[in-house]
């Protein structure tokens, strides 16, 4: 478990919606957790954080069910790894029936030992599963779908749908092909599969990868899955504003829900610098990416005291396009922001560069996204970090240039080569060493 973290102290120190506080231990193997980041604290933050975010999104799903429902709800949360989300789940919703199925058996006993939540052990291939004789009012399904490839991903959907209790909702996410990277193609099929994992250490890649899929081909997939006479929603960038979220049901209209399903504002930080009197000065950007009118606002604390506070109203359509928005007038996204803080004190005193800071984005309706927590120091040294990081993709840039005009070139010494060597062999070749011959014999030394 890793040490008390000041920053995940200040994480929570606005009161959690829950009506139970979330379990803070974290299992040695939980690979949500980045290790590689250069802060650990940092990590830890990042792990609770995007937790929050998932259960926060989730949560209106659970609350509509419950309305219709005059028992406690059974929630199975499949794939759920060592409980990244589930805690966050379970502390919004202690009276529910709330159950784990992951493939690590480690997993399945931390939730059990940690969280106090039955679970069950899941498989490699889904007619392996082994599941419980029990039917669930939700099953929520986070960042499994999008590392299956075609083979299994239908038959994986089926496994799971049939989990529902009658009325039940499926809700699970997906890389939409918005989000597929330029140097992939998306082929008829709709869904290209990369045989590439975190996780190949311990996984087949072949079964377990990187996806990315059309509209088309999920709903291709429930219509197989689970017959309704209802249309599934497709909820664009739910999670993390980046996985779309698909809710399904055989029996109910869900149409109504998915317009609740509310990611709040994204935002992020993209210069820091120091002017020369000592002041701090940051930008950025922050906009809520389904309703960019909406009302944003980004605050800046130091400690318990607020520093700062902006709307942004820089347009800015580059974030627009990293949305996939096709909106004709950047007015629509007057993202752009950028605030002054006063020189901090020095070290020791209130406002120093070692005091907790605190950035984010809070929208119209409250939900908030942090977009820095750490110190003012942190906060520089992760623009020297975008800084050598843009200096490295110039460098390997470059070096692609270079390595393109080095092919280039050897095709062309290739080509020259093969002429010579076709001179050599025609009859003017002949007749050239001849001459070289005689005009040895003539010319002696």
């Amino acid at each position: 478990m890793p040490p008390r973290s000041e920053l995940v102290e200040f994480l929570f120190r606005d009161p959690w919606p829950g009506r139970v506080g979330p379990v803070r231990a974290i299992h040695p193997d939980d690979e949500m957790l980045r290790r590689d980041m250069w802060n650990p604290e940092l990590a830890q933050v990042e792990y609770f954080h995007t937790g929050m975010l998932a259960a926060r999104t989730l949560a209106p799903i659970l609350e509509w069910q419950q309305e219709r429902c005059s028992r406690p709800l059974r929630v199975l949360d499949f794939a759920a790894g060592y409980g990244r989300v589930t805690r966050f789940l379970f502390s919004l919703f202690p009276d529910t029936d709330l159950r784990v199925a992951e493939l690590e058996p480690a997993a399945v006993a931390f939730q059990r030992e940690a969280l106090g939540l039955e679970g069950f052990e899941s498989a490699v291939h889904p007619e392996q599963i082994d599941a419980p004789e029990l039917q669930f009012d939700v099953v929520i399904v986070t960042s499994l779908f999008s590392h299956l490839p075609a083979s299994t991903f239908g038959t994986w959907l089926t496994t799971i749908a049939g989990l529902l209790a009658p009325g039940g909702v499926l809700a699970f996410s997906v890389l939409d092909e918005s989000v597929l990277p330029d140097a992939f193609s998306m082929p008829e099929t709709g869904l290209f599969f990369e045989p590439a994992s975190e996780l190949e250490h311990r996984v087949d890649v072949q079964q377990y990868g990187r996806a990315w899929v059309t509209e088309g081909f999920v709903r291709a997939c429930l219509e197989d899955a689970l017959p309704s006479s209802h249309t599934p929603c497709r909820v664009p960038r739910a999670l993390w504003h980046y996985q779309d979220l698909w809710l399904a049901s055989a029996e109910e209209d869900l149409r109504g829900l998915a317009v609740e399903i509310d990611g709040g504002p994204d935002g992020r930080i993209s210069a820091v610098s120091v002017g020369s009197g000592g002041e701090v000065f940051i930008e950025g950007w922050a906009v809520h990416p389904i309703e960019p009118q909406r009302g944003v606002r980004v605050e800046v604390w130091l400690g318990d005291q607020r520093v700062a506070s902006v709307r942004p109203a820089t347009p800015r359509p580059d974030v627009a396009r990293h949305f996939g928005s096709s909106v004709s007038s950047s007015e629509d996204w007057l993202a752009g922001w950028q605030v002054r803080i006063e020189p901090p004190a020095s070290d020791g005193a209130k406002g120093s560069l070692r005091s907790v800071a605190l950035v984010k984005a809070v929208d119209a309706k409250g939900l908030e996204q942090v977009l820095h927590l750490g110190s003012l120091e942190s906060l520089l040294a992760d623009q020297r970090v975008r800084e050598m990081e843009a200096e490295m993709s110039a460098y390997r840039q470059r070096l692609g240039e270079l390595e393109g005009e080095s092919r280039a070139l050897q095709v062309k010494l290739g080509e020259a080569e093969h002429r010579a060597e076709v001179v050599e062999q025609s009859g003017f070749g002949r007749l050239r060493r001849r001459w070289m011959d005689l005009k040895r014999w003539l010319l002696p030394g």
